[in-house]
């Protein structure tokens, strides 16, 4: 008798299990070290009276050869763009925050230059500017002022 395990779990469905030559043996990357291995296909036959279950391993399983490359190299562009994507990003966000910042600033003095007395420009500071992109964001003129210091 030649020595080996059954193997037969999967997530992707229901598979019929094979039995593989040799111990099991872990893998780094995988549960198990397959490769060079015989694998043959179990065959259960069942006694119809008792219900006696016997398993034969069947003939050598063709070998399956797994082409991990077209994979990895899919994962190593889509992290490509994604970072290209990300550092874009991150370029366009300041340009365009400093533009609303200098106008929301600019709406800010003139109300200042506009208020005349102590009360005024106290209103002022409470008063709410548009700081989003949509106009659902506001900051308060005394907060940007203080800020642009």
């Amino acid at each position: 008798m030649e020595e080996g395990f059954p193997l037969g779990v999967t997530q992707r469905g229901y598979l019929q299990t094979t039995w593989v030559q040799g111990r099991p043996e872990p893998s780094f990357w995988m549960t198990l070290n397959l490769k060079g291995r015989t694998r043959r296909a179990v065959v259960a036959q069942r006694c119809s009276q008792c219900g006696y279950l016997e398993s034969y391993a069947q003939t050598a399983l063709p070998a399956r050869a797994v082409v991990l490359w077209p994979f990895l190299a899919a994962a190593l562009l889509f992290l490509l763009a994604g970072l290209l994507f990300a550092v874009w990003g991150a370029s366009r966000v300041p340009r365009a925050s400093r533009g609303r910042a200098a106008s929301e600033l600019q709406i800010c003095r003139d109300r200042y230059a506009a208020a005349r007395t102590a009360d005024d420009s106290a209103a002022v500071d409470r008063s709410l500017v548009a700081a989003g992109a949509r106009g659902n964001v506001y900051e308060r003129c005394g907060a940007l002022q203080r800020s642009e210091r």
